[in-house]
């Protein structure tokens, strides 16, 4: 069904496909999910370079004279591979350290008032070498409200994270914010992402609770911690949800004749003469390639359809694309365009 309705859309020559796109869901439900720098849709996974030093983030800012003082909080969580609580970096633990004395996260202190017009900043360093000796391999970011305005009553909020070479220098450099989300709503228990420190991988969970104050930091929120974020990984690491990969595909063999997969090579497919968009669709899942080692399409081409996790590369003028990671391209397609 999905073939015989993509293939009403515009046909194109050539599609240039990420297969980093595998572990990048399929959303199920953009209203509920939280404003990011970054469309991550709920349930993806990407991969984190190893070697650099992860700084989470969390930043409101108070309304000009609301009168009121909010106290938001970051916290991380650290759990073995059992989802055993290992250690907490929080306001009440503003450093954790392994058995053996390692660091292994430092918050930069705990805030209680976010004044116009700078507002607040709190900051959370999360040290992986070390963790991954003392047998860590999860660390949670977890938000929450401890007390005044609702979220949506905010001048402004957000939180993410950062990928460093360095623990000096600026505490908030845009230019290394890897993920970033907007903090929206009345007030709760915010979830966002698990890092798995021993795959070096970041899982989207975008998971948030209505929350009251007796779920203020991660010790009384651990029980929730240990059952939705083990459950939420292993539920979309099953395949039960398609993937941007696999939709990509779908659109490649309903709408163009030659199809790029780039992934360690860039790996070329072409359609037989009267092969049905099903039959070319097979051979592009078995990943059956014409030109296991192909040459890119070139820049000053005809425009090609891409849908890509990085946009480092120059495409074609006019060509419609879907990027995850901006970088040098500027995406003309949201996932529900390409659902749609």
């Amino acid at each position: 069904m999905l073939l015989r309705r993509f293939q009403d859309k515009p046909h194109f020559e050539s599609c240039l496909i990420d297969e980093g796109l595998r572990t990048v869901m399929v959303p199920f439900n953009e209203r509920s999910a939280s404003a990011s720098a970054v469309s991550l849709p709920r349930g993806s996974s990407i991969p984190v370079p190893s070697g650099k030093l992860v700084r989470m983030f969390l930043h409101w800012c108070q309304p000009r004279g609301s009168g009121h003082t909010t106290d938001l909080d970051l916290s991380v969580g650290f759990y073995d591979r059992s989802w055993q609580q290992v250690g907490v970096c929080s306001y009440y633990e503003l450093e954790c350290r392994g058995r053996d004395g390692s660091l292994i996260a430092r918050s930069a202190g705990d805030l209680q008032d976010a004044p116009w017009p700078d507002g607040a900043t709190e900051l959370v360093d999360v040290h992986r070498e070390p963790a991954l000796a003392t047998g860590v391999r999860y660390a949670v970011m977890v938000l929450t409200k401890y007390a005044g305005l609702p979220f949506s009553l905010l001048e402004r909020g957000f939180a993410g994270l950062m990928l460093r070479d360095d623990p000096e220098g600026s505490h908030f450099d845009p230019r290394t914010v890897e993920l970033k989300l907007a903090l929206g709503g009345e007030n709760g228990v915010f979830l966002p992402l698990v890092l798995d420190l021993r795959e070096n991988t970041l899982h989207w969970l975008d998971v948030n609770s209505k929350g009251s104050f007796e779920m203020n930091n991660v010790a009384n929120s651990n029980e929730a911690i240990t059952k939705i974020c083990p459950e939420y990984i292993a539920n979309f690491r099953s395949g039960a949800r398609p993937s941007m990969f696999e939709l990509g595909l779908l659109h490649a063999a309903a709408r163009c004749r030659r199809v790029y997969v780039r992934g360690a090579t860039l790996r070329g497919f072409t359609r037989h003469p009267d092969e049905a968009a099903d039959a070319f669709l097979g051979r592009l899942l078995a990943d059956a390639a014409d030109e296991p080692d192909a040459r890119p399409p070139v820049a000053d081409g005809d425009p090609l359809l891409a849908l890509l996790r990085d946009g480092d590369i120059a495409l074609p003028e006019g060509s419609p694309v879907y990027v995850l990671f901006r970088k040098r391209l500027i995406p003309t397609l949201a996932a529900s365009d390409l659902l749609s």
